[in-house]
């Protein structure tokens, strides 16, 4: 016979996973009712307010190109969904919860070997959907410039990327789980928040340009032309405002307004 404080949690527990199962369909079903109320609004026909400014043509590929996305995000957002739903109810993180400490006892390898398997699985989910998406989806509209070899050479570079720094920084935060005590969570919250803060300062120097090249969107002849418009001369540019090649023109046009 069950004890009947352990049976009260047991029912807790129950009752805590049906709740994040209904949580999980009620937000499946809210994005799909969201994309259906979106799809409504969707139309080929260039707005009145954009004639003469919009090319017609491009306005009518950008709208197929949102449906035709929209459409496949459907697609694989179920099948992610369905995957989601069936280890959960089928005790898949169970199982792996057990095939874990069947290989170790350690914390920081049982998280890393745990949360491994869940990434791989997950990207093996995800892997079809990614190459149709590119190389279906993006050549039919003209926009895919990614070669089968530039493909597989960033989706290696992620997965190095993942286990580096998703490794690392998980097992940091399980390392302070271990030593710190009542304090883990504000100490863990420092470390992330002071990790967020970092990589948004030093991403496009340090991890994009893995995956992509740099180079100049503007020639000289573009920044004289917007100088033009602006009233300034170009002495009065070249004397005193510098900007980084990728410098976005509203950035031109705000440096340029102070002078």
């Amino acid at each position: 016979m069950v004890p009947p404080k352990m049976e009260r949690k047991l029912l807790m527990a129950e009752t805590i996973f049906y709740i994040f199962i209904a949580i999980l369909v009620f937000e499946y079903l809210l994005e799909r009712l969201l994309d259906y109320l979106n799809s409504k609004l969707w139309s080929s026909e260039l707005p009145e307010e954009l004639a003469g400014i919009y090319d017609t043509e491009k306005y009518k590929k950008s709208q197929d190109y949102s449906r035709t996305n929209t459409r496949f995000s459907i697609y694989s957002d179920t099948v992610s969904f369905m995957a989601m739903l069936l280890v959960l109810l089928l005790g898949g993180f169970a199982f792996l919860d057990s095939f874990v400490w069947s290989v170790s006892d350690n914390p920081i390898i049982m998280s890393l070997i745990f949360f491994g398997i869940l990434a791989a699985a997950s990207d093996l989910i995800s892997m079809p959907f990614s190459i149709y998406a590119t190389f279906v989806i993006e050549e039919k509209f003209g926009f895919n410039k990614t070669t089968v070899k530039t493909y597989i050479l960033d989706k290696i570079k992620g997965l190095a990327l993942g286990a580096v720094i998703g490794g690392g920084l998980l097992s940091l935060v399980v390392w302070i789980y271990m030593i710190s005590g009542t304090y883990f969570w504000l100490i863990a919250w420092g470390v992330i928040s002071g990790f967020m803060i970092f990589m948004s300062m030093f991403y496009s120097n340090l991890i994009v340009p893995l995956f992509n090249k740099y180079r100049n969107s503007y020639s000289i002849p573009a920044y004289e032309m917007l100088l033009a418009d602006l009233g300034v001369k170009q002495k009065q540019w070249a004397d005193g405002i510098t900007f980084n090649d990728n410098a976005p023109m509203a950035l031109i046009r705000q440096q340029i307004s102070r002078r």
